[in-house]
């Protein structure tokens, strides 16, 4: 129902919020500048300022987001934008670098949030930043409790990862890895589970327990689910590890025969093959494959790196 006498200025609203939804934000700022904050009350008032913080942001104006971000939280007896306010300010910190502040907003978030999805979301965001932070005990509690609280959910994924990313960091591989074998079983095969799975690798070469890591690497690329660049990723793991194991010419073979056919960027394999080769003190054809690739590329990194 629209406020009294204020038809219009209820337009001018909904022009702006489909301006935004269309991507067409000076529109959308055109419209939701006509508008003055007395014009409006409660749940209009509050969409309000929430449209004009994404739309400032869309814009690049990061000071007016965040000063309407802050006006559409704080409206009184309304709730449906105060999460997602939140959410924004902390992203604004976030990328200022400002940690701590960021998990505060994020906190903030989770204790609106008026669905579970956007509850997980803010608490996975929360514990990322508390990560950012360098507080990774704190965070590891978060993402643990997402895990619990949230078992069916498609975010578990995020958190685990997120969880073993920590462990990483603490330098604890023999608590990751055995993290990770207890919550293996309660992640079915998904388009995530490389994810889950490339924290473990990574703690099985610094372990040194690469036939651990190689086996591992296997079973990550036989899932139906795994994507090309995910795929790209484990082999270039492979090789990796063969190299450390200097069987070079096995890691050659999954250059060339896995590697290549998924590379979207060749520059990138002939670079690789070449440094394998030198590793391996094939030295006349790591020249060869050098050369071919300054020939190839002379003004991209890979032609920098040929030159050492």
């Amino acid at each position: 129902r629209f406020p009294e006498g204020k038809f219009l200025t209820v337009v001018n609203l909904r022009l702006g919020q489909t301006h935004y939804q269309l991507e067409e934000f000076d529109q959308a700022a055109d419209y939701l500048n006509r508008i003055k904050s007395e014009d409006l009350q409660g749940a209009l008032l509050q969409t309000w300022y929430y449209y004009l913080g994404e739309t400032h942001l869309a814009l690049g104006q990061l000071e007016e987001a965040e000063k309407n971000f802050q006006a559409a939280a704080q409206v009184s007896g309304e709730t449906q934008f105060t999460a997602p306010a939140y959410l924004e300010l902390g992203n604004g910190e976030l990328k200022a670098g400002r940690h701590k502040e960021s998990a505060e907003y994020y906190q903030k978030a989770g204790e609106q949030a008026l669905s579970d999805g956007i509850k997980a979301l803010a608490m996975l965001k929360q514990g990322e930043a508390l990560y950012e932070a360098g507080d990774f005990p704190a965070a590891m509690e978060i993402f643990k409790n997402i895990i619990q609280t949230y078992p069916q959910e498609e975010i578990r994924y995020d958190a685990t990862t997120d969880l073993l990313l920590a462990y990483y960091q603490m330098k604890d591989f023999d608590g990751l890895i055995k993290e990770f074998l207890a919550r293996e079983a309660a992640l079915p095969p998904s388009q995530k589970s490389f994810s889950v799975m490339y924290p473990v690798l990574s703690a099985y070469v610094e372990l040194g327990r690469f036939e651990e890591a190689l086996a591992l690497i296997e079973k990550a690329v036989a899932l139906p689910q795994i994507t090309r660049e995910d795929k790209y990723k484990a082999y270039l793991k492979k090789i990796d590890i063969l190299s450390k194991q200097k069987q070079f010419d096995l890691a050659l073979q999954v250059l060339e025969n896995d590697l290549e056919p998924l590379a979207g960027d060749k520059r990138e394999v002939g670079f690789l093959k070449a440094e394998t080769l030198y590793r391996s003190a094939q030295y006349e054809k790591a020249v060869e494959h050098y050369q071919k690739t300054m020939t190839d590329n002379p003004e991209t990194i890979f032609a920098d790196e040929s030159l050492y």
